[in-house]
């Protein structure tokens, strides 16, 4: 999770644990400034991904508008760095080239890694692209050429202002990936687009996870796991 309470709000990454996901437990802080590089600078880390690939964890962060990878042999760490810049953001006024952030990394049947993330071109104008690793988790990552791969729908549309937040889960062959929407840059909910190739997509047009009360501003950077032979959102 995002640990947003270090140093007056600036952000690092911490691990919390449940057996049941009822009751959680903070475990440890296990990525920030210091931990990472030995430096008293603390830049803000934000919206980690946590993969489990041959033994070893690892983190995929954002960090000062790019995203890195850090590994560790145990859950709760320590984590070193393997690649402060395994995904950079695009060349200025492009769609992507005020950062890039949000990653969900996955292994898919044919052994290739996916990278899916937000690309935001400056102002908070986020949009979804996705990259791809031939062989191993730890890259090097080819970025789609048809990123944005999930861009603004049309004026007045449920994804008009804001695609963000990533995720997805194959089902019968076909992946699903949630997003984050918003027919401008508020009231954000979840709806998602399917996909045979993560490259491809149909959108669904419908909100599968809508504001209520607690969270009536916005519910965002969800994910669905498989747990117990059930499907659960965590967001």
């Amino acid at each position: 999770c995002a640990d947003r309470t270090l140093n007056g709000g600036r952000g690092a990454i911490s691990i919390i644990s449940s057996p049941d996901l009822n009751k959680w437990k903070y475990e440890a802080k296990v990525v920030d400034e210091h931990t990472l590089f030995k430096s008293n600078s603390t830049p803000f880390y934000d919206a980690p991904y946590l993969v489990y690939d041959k033994n070893k964890w690892y983190i995929f962060y954002s960090r000062i508008g790019t995203i890195g990878l850090a590994v560790s042999d145990s859950v709760t760490g320590p984590y070193k760095c393997l690649n402060n810049l395994i995904l950079d953001k695009g060349l200025s006024n492009t769609w992507e080239g005020n950062r890039v952030w949000e990653p969900a990394v996955y292994k898919l049947r044919d052994g290739r890694w996916v990278m899916l993330y937000m690309g935001d071109s400056g102002n908070t104008t986020e949009q979804v692209g996705v990259a791809f690793s031939d062989s191993s988790i730890t890259g090097p990552y080819k970025k789609s050429e048809k990123n944005p791969v999930l861009a603004f729908g049309p004026p007045g549309s449920l994804d008009a202002g804001t695609i963000a937040d990533p995720w997805m889960i194959e089902f019968d062959s076909i992946y699903y990936v949630g997003y984050v929407c918003s027919y401008a840059k508020v009231d954000i909910e979840t709806t998602y687009a399917t996909s045979k190739d993560l490259v491809n997509y149909t959108k669904s047009n419908k909100i599968v996870l809508g504001r209520g009360s607690w969270d009536q501003t916005q519910v965002f950077r969800g994910g669905i796991h498989l747990f117990d032979n059930k499907y659960v959102f965590i967001y």
